[in-house]
């Protein structure tokens, strides 16, 4: 059973982004219903692969976002979004990665804080794109901005599990967070 937790954000050039709905904290989507979404072919965005292995055990949201930004030819190395850019706060994964994504003891951030991380590197780099966290936007939705060749980051379980919730959960900006393995 394929499930993948749809906390995600993308990137639109320009810092524009269509209207978007209000969406809900999180949304788990089983195999059945990721089976009766629409089809759209041609949906991908092409990227040169990243591997997190050895230097991010941990680290698979930093490799995820530098494979984004360098869509749009930043020339990042994973590293550097882990070492430089990413946002870090130990008590709080929804504002910042908690641990440390060089060693196997790093746990993870969610979108808010990844989108913080793109954001500033973004800044910094006097670039028009920005990073939008759109949890909870159907599938048929996010295709539409992959087909237009927009990253968009999801997270997923380590090997496609059944997300496990861990007990643990965050509330912030109105919103509850839990934490899934």
């Amino acid at each position: 059973l394929l499930s993948i937790l749809a906390l995600v954000f993308l990137l639109k050039a320009n810092g524009y982004l269509p209207k978007l709905p209000k969406l809900p904290a999180f949304h788990l989507q089983s195999s059945e219903e990721l089976e009766e979404q629409p089809k759209i072919s041609n949906a991908q965005v092409f990227t040169e692969p990243v591997l997190q292995q050895p230097e991010l055990p941990t680290g698979c949201e930093s490799v995820a976002l530098t494979m984004a930004l360098n869509v749009y030819d930043c020339e990042l190395d994973k590293t550097t979004i882990a070492r430089d850019w990413l946002v870090r706060n130990d008590e709080n994964y929804v504002t910042g990665y908690v641990g440390d994504p060089f060693t196997d003891q790093g746990a993870g951030i969610f979108p808010p804080g990844l989108c913080e991380t793109a954001n500033n590197y973004l800044k910094n780099s006097g670039r028009g794109q920005r990073a939008y966290d759109v949890t909870g936007m159907e599938l048929s939705e996010l295709l539409d901005y992959i087909a237009s060749g927009l990253p968009v980051v999801v997270w997923v379980t380590v090997d496609y599990e059944t997300p496990r919730y861990s007990g643990s959960q965050i509330e912030y900006n109105g919103k509850t967070y839990r934490w899934f393995s």
